[in-house]
């Protein structure tokens, strides 16, 4: 401890899933009401946490407020009024959750590993008729290696992921897909071909890559079928999935 400040080293890569479950449990157990929740290149400005728990604590029913991600810190106001729209989801970097709210949930799936993590605990709070909130008060947050390209009129980010990335993009996206198939709003379909051009227009190894996000697909179904039998009486799945 230094300065108030533990930390908790795992024995092995867990990626992110399962150190925010246990995070989320580590809260509760010691008391905490909130868990701020940030990546290596999340950057935060004066008082950002403050106005996020000032906008948690204006509606009981919100379970997550994020902040709004920008790339660079070059001509933002950091000083807005704090204001939020209700949405789908929001990405768990620079995210404040409510954790009695994450724990009547079920808590983050640690077998997700990586990626849709954030999809997919937002999902499930939304199902259970709590909001998540996109406010507009700034971060900056690299979205991995990407870059800006050209594509006919409009541009489109690269995010040069690596295979094992794309794998779990895939397989947990087939997971949510599934789970979650009554949300008109998720459309993991057309990330999917998103992604699939993306790797074919600009991007290195594309068949080490697409043969990740097969496999990831393949191996979806199955990661369906067994979170569904381990969590089946549990809040991880909904009612139409016991």
């Amino acid at each position: 401890r230094e300065k108030g400040v533990e930390v908790v080293l795992n024995d092995k890569n867990y990626g992110v899933a399962k150190p925010l479950y246990d995070g989320v449990e580590y809260a509760d157990k010691n008391g905490y009401s909130y868990i701020l929740t940030l990546d290596q290149d999340s950057v935060l400005f004066d008082k950002t946490v403050e106005k996020l728990t000032e906008l948690m604590l204006s509606d009981d029913s919100i379970a997550i407020v994020a902040t709004q991600p920008k790339l660079s810190a070059e001509g933002l106001d950091v000083d807005v009024p704090c204001v939020g729209n209700t949405v789908d989801m929001v990405i768990t970097s620079g995210a404040l959750a409510d954790v009695a709210k994450i724990k009547a949930i079920g808590n983050y799936i640690p077998e997700m590993f990586i990626d849709r993590v954030d999809n997919e605990i937002c999902y499930r709070a939304v199902e259970n008729d709590f909001k998540v909130i996109q406010s507009n008060v700034p971060m900056v947050h690299r979205l991995g290696a990407s870059q800006k390209r050209r594509f006919l009129f409009r541009n489109v980010h690269v995010q040069h992921y690596s295979p094992m990335r794309y794998y779990y993009i895939f397989r947990n996206g087939y997971y949510c897909q599934k789970r979650y198939a009554g949300e008109k709003k998720i459309k993991p379909k057309t990330d999917r071909l998103r992604y699939f051009f993306k790797v074919l227009l600009y991007e290195k190894k594309k068949f080490i890559k697409f043969k990740a996000m097969i496999k990831g697909l393949r191996d979806g179904k199955t990661f369906y079928a067994d979170m569904r039998r381990k969590y089946a009486n549990t809040e991880v799945m909904g009612e139409n999935e016991r």
